[in-house]
């Protein structure tokens, strides 16, 4: 069965249902749907989406669509269909038992702290107590030299580089040295992740490698985090 769009409105005995965005979700009984793209495998947490496809006899289908797959025209292929990827919109868990909230969790380079050297990588690490996702990274810098200000016509994010990676495994979010203009936003123009951002897990840690390229600057990375926790914060 499908709908006018050609997507399929069912997918193994169960029904499915599609958000403003296009994003394909189940429908149970009562009527209430988890959220999920096809293919994503959501998050361990109470109430998490949980995939509508693609699947096939030997497992889930990575590989980029073709526009053969695109088009539905074989039934043995799976569809895919379009959704924005701005503005981030991370997964809400439909389970009455689980809540949500927004945290800001900030880093700092310091030039006195130990390791600061221009033109040298330093590993600022954020450790997360609780599982969520990672919807934008903001940055600033300052100067602390004398006179507090950087060359006329620099923008302070151009004033370090940086890559950031998921500690103890090969996942990278930036992948080599960047500048941090290219990367990172500030209030206002929120360096925003795309898709359904970047999920962090309770225990794990981000690192940011940063690279000062002026003497005495001052670097400060906040990330936007949408937790996931229980029904009511009153109570931590």
């Amino acid at each position: 069965m499908y709908d006018q769009y050609g997507r399929p409105t069912v997918h193994n005995g169960r029904r499915i249902a599609y958000d403003q965005y296009g994003r394909a979700y189940y429908v149970d009984q009562s009527g209430y749907g988890s959220p999920s793209m096809p293919g994503s495998d959501g998050s361990s947490s109470p109430g998490a989406p949980q995939p509508v496809a693609p699947q096939s006899p030997g497992g889930a289908i990575l590989a980029i669509p073709t526009l053969s797959d695109m088009n539905a025209a074989n039934p043995n292929k799976v569809k895919n269909v379009r959704a924005p990827f701005y503005p981030t919109a991370p997964y809400y868990s439909t389970d009455q038992n689980v809540g949500h909230r927004v945290r800001y969790y900030s880093k700092s380079l310091s030039p006195s702290d130990t390791g600061y050297s221009v033109n040298s990588s330093t590993p600022v690490k954020q450790a997360f107590d609780t599982p969520g996702y990672l919807v934008a990274i903001n940055a600033s810098a300052f100067n602390e030299g004398s006179g507090n200000a950087f060359p006329v016509g620099v923008n302070p994010l151009d004033t370090f580089k940086i890559n950031i990676e998921w500690s103890g495994s090969r996942q990278k979010l930036v992948t080599e040295d960047a500048l941090g203009s290219t990367v990172l936003g500030r209030l206002g123009l929120w360096g925003e992740l795309g898709g359904t951002g970047w999920a962090v897990d309770a225990g794990g840690t981000i690192v940011f490698n940063i690279t000062p390229l002026i003497a005495d600057t001052f670097i400060n990375i906040v990330m936007v985090i949408s937790e996931v926790i229980p029904p009511t914060n009153y109570s931590q």
